[in-house]
């Protein structure tokens, strides 16, 4: 008898635990659910379940961005969340699914023309909106309320124990499916995005991005928090951050074709062996450019077509955010709202330093350099948005070439810009190679235009049998060469690179396997022992480097 007590007594402590945490649930859920307090609902709609002041219009007669339609599902939810008005609510709600479109056939596979939809019908021709769009607003409000759900985002309060990567990812990376490269550090993030023969520039879709045609032509941005918020009805878009084109550039272009086009040449890519990278295009313009990403230092090399045409090279255009100072007038006198030409060796804004070192040899290469009070810019003049306005004010600085050049980005003040320079050295910068030396680093770069070239820097010597980009980090007192290779072209089978060690006159041959036609980095200790021989590597994506 006493067990059979000891059992009932139990059975009965478990259910009111049950039944205590039932409430405890239905009272979250209840609080979550409750809509304001503050008399802020929406007025109540009109025995139809329709609101006079919302625009219903549907089908082509409304655009494909912004839909006014969507703020019955909106208010609908609002009063879905309070008490007392529960008829109205499903009025509301009767009203849209009664006439929400269903039929995915015209939409989905037949956007360029309107669809032949009865006249009461809840539809959008930009078909994210009835597939995407309105299912959404009804499901996650409901989903977030699942015992399930609930449960399952609790842990998110300690994500950190969860976390796999505690720390941010350090390094750099190429992603050679995209021609895309990322280079972080501590204190700064830095994008190069380019587009090759395999790649579309960029994506332009329901009248979107709409004068986004050099979006591929390696834009880079120097990611610093807000350089770049709702800065793009503002730009210039023939003066994008980081680009060369040519100055006689004016104009837009021939709108989304233009965009979602690919490039036209197939030298796109680049070599980075997790911690430093090369990366490399040449351009529908004939220009050959690259980037050489050290620890401080972004190192940027141009050459420019052979029948020296003008070009202009964009240092930034981004939000301005605080002073913009310069060599031409010293850190404590500010350079004023306008435009203003000289000739400096280093701008600095919003803790980036930029530097031309030409012009610290006397070149005198006029840098022009822009900023504005805050201004308005339109949505609408790269998409189909109707109202929506930014007002910002911006930065944008650039400076014009006929030959071969170069400038360095630093991503934070805290370099001395002399020392940048005594840094870095450009060994060479033609349409056959680049090669830069970073000497603090023992780091070199290079970039391999044409076949059998050969890159000369102290000590070493490096030739390559293909066009192809090269990364070689000077190791153990001038004794070994860590080289990583890559083919930029996706097309190569093979690629050879000979060493000279200059020291003692011993050389090597690298043998790459590059036959999976991915682009991908291949990284090889060179160490000297394999003299008039060859090694082979078989590469893989290097990871990011964490700390």
């Amino acid at each position: 008898m006493a067990p059979r007590i000891v059992i009932l007594l139990i059975a009965a402590s478990l259910m009111c635990c049950i039944a205590s945490d039932f409430d405890l649930i239905k009272l979250r859920t209840l609080s979550d659910l409750r809509g304001p307090s503050d008399g802020s609902l929406p007025p109540p709609p009109s025995a139809d379940g329709t609101w006079r002041d919302i625009d219903y219009r549907s089908g082509c007669a409304i655009g494909r961005v912004e839909w006014p339609a969507v703020q019955h599902l909106d208010r609908t939810l609002a009063m879905a969340r309070s008490c007392g008005v529960a008829n109205a609510t499903l009025a509301a709600l009767d009203f849209w699914f009664k006439r929400d479109y269903r039929d995915e056939g015209c939409t989905d596979t037949e956007s360029d023309r309107c669809c032949d939809m009865p006249d009461d019908t809840l539809w959008n021709s930009n078909w994210w909106w009835n597939r995407i769009g309105d299912p959404r607003a009804v499901r996650d409000p409901v989903r977030a309320k699942l015992p399930d759900m609930r449960a399952m985002t609790d842990s998110w309060a300690r994500r950190d124990e969860f976390a796999a990567l505690p720390t941010p990812p350090l390094g750099n990376r190429v992603y050679a499916s995209s021609d895309y490269v990322i280079h972080r550090r501590p204190n700064y993030f830095v994008s190069v995005k380019a587009a090759s023969e395999r790649v579309a520039v960029s994506e332009c879709i329901n009248g979107e991005n709409t004068l986004g045609h050099r979006l591929g032509d390696g834009v880079m941005f120097v990611n610093r928090p807000g350089a770049y918020d709702d800065v793009f009805p503002l730009w210039n878009w023939n003066a994008l951050p980081g680009i060369t084109v040519p100055a006689s550039a004016r104009g837009d272009n021939g709108g989304c074709a233009t965009v979602s086009g690919k490039g036209d040449d197939d030298f796109v890519g680049g070599a980075s062996d997790g911690h430093f990278g090369v990366f490399a295009m040449r351009s529908a313009d004939g220009i050959r450019k690259a980037w050489f990403m050290f620890d401080d230092e972004i190192v940027v090399a141009i050459v420019p077509t052979s029948d020296g045409e003008t070009m202009r090279s964009v240092l930034d255009s981004r939000v301005l955010r605080g002073d913009v100072t310069s060599s031409a007038y010293g850190d404590r006198a500010p350079m004023g709202i306008g435009r203003t030409r000289s000739s400096p060796w280093w701008i600095r804004h919003d803790s980036v330093t930029y530097i031309v070192p030409d012009n610290a040899r006397g070149a005198n290469t006029p840098v022009d350099v822009v900023t504005t009070v805050p201004r308005d810019g339109r949505w609408s003049r790269i998409s189909t948005s109707e109202k929506t306005v930014t007002t910002k004010a911006t930065f944008t600085a650039w400076f014009e070439h006929r030959g071969p050049s170069h400038y360095i980005i630093v991503p934070h003040t805290a370099q001395d810009p002399i020392a940048t320079i005594d840094d870095v050295v450009v060994r060479q910068n033609s349409d056959a190679v680049q090669c830069i030396v970073n000497k603090r680093l023992g780091t070199v770069g290079i970039v391999f235009w044409e076949a059998w070239e050969t890159a000369s820097f102290p000590g070493w010597r490096v030739t390559a049998n293909r066009p192809c980009v090269v990364l070689a980090v000077i190791e153990d007192a001038d004794r070994h060469l860590r080289i990583t290779i890559a083919d930029p072209t996706h097309k190569l089978d093979r690629v050879s690179v000979s060493v000279t060690r200059e020291s003692d006159g011993v050389s090597g041959t690298l043998a790459i396997d590059t036959s999976a036609h991915n682009g991908a980095s291949h990284t090889v200790l060179w160490d000297g022992s394999a003299s008039d021989s060859e090694m082979s590597s078989s590469g893989r994506p290097r990871p990011f480097l964490f700390h």
